[in-house]
């Protein structure tokens, strides 16, 4: 069962936690257990993910505990890296052997995107991702977020919003982890990609 803390979320490497967190990420209980290959791949996305810089900022990392491998993230790695993984999975609903192949390629994409961000890049990254799971689940289009949008997530949150904002998402888009939409009433919104 993974564990969650005040500042983190422990993920053992045991095929019932790495399940749970595809569970948590959008993948259905009536997707097939993992192969060994599928594991391996999770394993070494998560490796990466833990290695990131704001992963070890905090008390994150990956950690041999009674000679088990336990994948340590911090809370707001292992949000954005959910929401994320659930907007891909999501794109094969209805199929859940199509779900789990989608959730493992989005995990290996977004721990290596994530070694290329900026600990803020990484949450305003997140607030985009969650912007756009709330509104491909209400049907609304597009699938991303206005800077507005980005500013009123972190106050709901209670978070401390970057003060360099607009230059974090121009190096996002740089970067290419969001693409820039112009929308019709002339707002400027992201993408996640």
């Amino acid at each position: 069962m993974i564990q969650r803390y005040s500042d983190a979320v422990v993920i053992a490497d045991h095929l019932d936690d790495l399940q749970e967190f595809l569970h948590e990420s959008g993948v259905p209980d009536t997707a097939p257990s993992l192969t060994d290959d599928e594991r391996e791949r999770l394993r070494l996305a998560l490796t990466t993910l833990c290695n990131t810089d704001l992963n070890k900022a905090g008390s994150g990392g990956v950690r041999q505990i009674a000679g088990s491998t336990h994948f340590r993230l911090r809370k707001t790695v292992y949000s954005a890296v959910v929401v994320s993984v659930t907007l891909a999975a999501s794109v094969a609903s209805g199929n859940p052997v199509a779900m789990v192949a989608a959730a493992l390629t989005a995990v290996q994409q977004i721990s290596q995107l994530f070694t290329q961000l900026s600990n803020s890049e990484i949450l305003v990254y997140r607030a985009l991702a969650t912007i756009a799971k709330h509104r491909r689940a209400e049907g609304l289009e597009p699938h991303g977020g206005t800077e507005k949008e980005i500013a009123e997530l972190f106050e709901s949150e209670k978070s401390a919003l970057p003060p360099n904002l607009p230059q974090i998402l121009a190096a996002l888009a740089n970067k290419q982890a969001v693409k820039v939409q112009f929308t019709d009433d002339g707002n400027t919104c992201y993408l996640v990609t």
